[in-house]
């Protein structure tokens, strides 16, 4: 179930599909396929997921590793003085 899970994610990322959409596909069908979680107890645990506060950065890091910036600093437009 573990590879269900990160494979649709990194799926559903290929895919464009925004982050927290991703992410909540991917668990919804992780929790589909195992079949012994009561669908009662999804709302609660989400909810539980939502309190975790390093967990809620996730999304942020993935996105800022997805748009690398250029390292590259043009002379003209960093106000160094010219020598």
């Amino acid at each position: 179930m573990l590879w269900l899970l990160f494979d649709s994610f990194a799926l559903l990322c290929v895919l464009r599909v925004p982050i927290a959409f991703a992410m909540l596909i991917s668990s919804t069908l992780a929790i589909a396929v195992q079949g012994d979680v009561p669908l009662s107890i999804v709302p609660q645990r989400m909810w539980v997921g939502l309190n975790n506060f390093p967990l809620l950065a996730v999304p942020y890091c993935v996105r800022r590793r997805a748009r690398p910036r250029s390292s590259v600093i043009s002379s003209a437009g960093s106000g160094a003085p010219e020598q």
